[in-house]
């Protein structure tokens, strides 16, 4: 068996001094002496011993589990080991495909909200869970708060929503109409994450919808006029409104110390 010095040994198995000499000091690793002297020398089974350690160490061993490990372990016990870290390594992949999602969600609505504002499209929207909490006319209710945490938990799988009476905002002259914000969820993932949809939470339902981007500076009321682009689309392509409008949180931005808020705004129509 070949036997090699320090600075041979390091060389060949990528390691540095320090660690070479902490793997010593914790017994993981018994150079021998080079006859007649005081000098450490390596062999390949020690050039092996490192190399199995940067294994168990990828496995998320410490450096005391591995010494234990190495003085007596059977075939099985390194099997239930392996599955453990399995496990715990496909649920942080889980975590973190979550959460790539959610940034990806997040960044589909600024860059909704970068979009012409006041430009109408038409839609096949989703229906849609709702659970407001602030404005004009939110209704507090006893079991709230815990539902808000719950819902809140998830964001941006849940995501901030606008409420607008419709009949108000068509009857309304110059005066603002007050908007509700709250939450508002898919039914997918109100399913996946098992979130409570007792009242207030109300359901409002799929359908062909026109919609269009505002930046609000104030996002709690909103004027006819800014509405108007929707009304005018209905009116000239024969659409009738059938629905309260409905909406969702789409970006902030603040330019020359002024703050905006921007928001899409739906109506179902037939």
């Amino acid at each position: 068996m070949a036997f090699y010095s320090m600075s041979q040994f390091r060389e060949r198995v990528g390691i540095s001094r320090e660690a070479l000499r902490f793997y010593e000091s914790r017994g993981l690793i018994t150079p021998q002496r080079k006859e007649g002297s005081n000098y450490r020398v390596y062999s390949d089974m020690d050039g092996l011993g490192v190399l199995r350690i940067k294994i168990m160490q990828s496995f998320r061993l410490s450096l005391d589990q591995i010494r234990e490990r190495s003085k007596e372990i059977s075939l099985a016990e390194q099997d239930a080991y392996l599955t453990q870290v399995e496990m715990h390594m496909e649920e942080q992949l889980r975590h973190v495909q979550n959460e790539l999602a959610r940034i990806r969600k997040n960044h589909s609505f600024v860059r909704d909200a970068m979009g012409a504002q006041g430009e109408v499209c038409e839609l096949d929207t989703y229906g849609i869970y709702k659970l407001m909490l602030l404005g004009e006319g939110v209704q507090r209710d006893i079991h709230m708060e815990k539902t808000v945490s719950q819902w809140l938990s998830h964001m941006p799988m849940c995501d901030v929503g606008w409420h607008i009476s419709r009949e108000r905002l068509e009857a309304a002259g110059d005066e603002p109409i007050p908007t509700q914000i709250g939450l508002m969820m898919l039914p997918r993932y109100v399913d996946e994450y098992n979130v409570s949809i007792a009242p207030p939470v109300f359901f409002f339902p799929p359908g062909h919808s026109i919609r269009m981007m505002l930046g609000l500076e104030n996002p709690f009321a909103i004027t006819r006029a800014q509405a108007q682009p929707l009304f005018d689309y209905a009116r000239q392509h024969g659409y009738r409104m059938v629905s309260e409008i409905s909406g969702r949180y789409s970006g902030y931005a603040c330019e020359n110390g002024v703050p905006r808020y921007y928001f899409s705004m739906r109506v179902h129509v037939q």
